[in-house]
């Protein structure tokens, strides 16, 4: 069983508890629905995390994002707004960063936001050639 497969890798180091949690998930594969439900409540938590982060920017920079002169100020909805359009790597513009600071933060999602369309792929690159393998 799985405690078992614990006790057989070796755990002094902290790379090791990675191959052991590896081994575990392959042996043990969660159902494809759970794995995608993860990575999308995941996603939409960074998300909302990089939209709290431009709020506390716009409040304690001034000026640190060109919003449309229809907008008032830089509310909760138009940083959620631009944090979903920033990490889907969208960007349509009529919402940017003016601060050095807001820039290097857009960078960051705009890195994560590739990095989370990387792993998606290749989850379903996997269990595409999994139920391929199975067949």
């Amino acid at each position: 069983g799985a405690h078992r497969d614990l006790h057989s890798f070796p755990t002094r180091r902290s790379s090791d508890l990675l191959v052991v949690g590896t081994r575990l998930f392959t042996k043990h594969n969660p159902p494809k629905i759970v794995a995608s439900f993860f990575t999308f409540i995941t996603y939409l938590f960074t998300c909302v995390s990089f939209a709290i982060i431009y709020l506390i920017l716009n409040d304690n920079i001034d000026h640190s994002f060109a919003i449309p002169s229809s907008e008032t100020y830089f509310s909760l909805p138009i940083a959620l707004y631009f944090s979903l359009i920033t990490i889907t790597t969208t960007g349509y513009g009529d919402i940017y960063p003016t601060a050095d600071l807001s820039r290097l933060v857009v960078g960051c999602e705009i890195f994560t936001g590739l990095l989370y369309q990387f792993s998606i792929f290749s989850l379903l690159t996997t269990f595409i050639a999994s139920s391929k393998s199975n067949h």
